[in-house]
């Protein structure tokens, strides 16, 4: 099982839909747990998973962020701990300062991604409100307050 997930992740296609899987090798080899977080996060996200549409739908477009921010955190919690953890930060441990890079240019990837998703969601929040809040204004009760983002 673990060899075909490695196979399915390496495939260029998937690290462009899921970028948080890009330089998921090079973290693998620091010995971040790659592919049992992603079994975890499969397990925990099963049964929001939506069959029966073959787009890039708004469901699938939810679980990718949430997935994201699944692998993200779980990322930033291992590599910041070796980083802070060990006097001299990186240098101490065994990345290299290539590696290092990857890792900055990555967070600043992912959490640019993560930026966009919220900012999306956002302004769908904006129009449900909006349209709620037409769709209240016929009422005769003036004390219901509305709030806008």
């Amino acid at each position: 099982m673990y060899k075909r997930i490695k196979e399915v992740i390496s495939n260029e296609r998937i690290k462009e839909l899921a970028s948080f899987l890009q330089y998921w090798d090079n973290f693998e080899k620091e010995g971040f747990p790659v592919i049992n977080l992603l079994i975890k996060i499969a397990v925990e996200f099963k049964d929001q998973l939506n069959y029966e549409t073959t787009d890039f739908s708004n469901n699938n477009r939810y679980l990718l962020k949430k997935a994201t921010e699944r692998y993200f955190i779980s990322w930033i919690n291992y590599f910041d701990y070796i980083w802070i953890s060990v006097s001299g930060l990186y240098k101490k441990s065994n990345i290299q300062e290539a590696d290092f890079k990857i890792f900055q240019e990555y967070k600043i990837k992912i959490l640019n991604f993560l930026k966009a998703s919220y900012e999306n969601d956002i302004k769908s929040i904006k129009k449900l409100l909006k349209a709620y809040h037409n769709d209240c204004s016929s009422f005769s009760n003036k004390n219901i307050q509305y709030y806008s983002i």
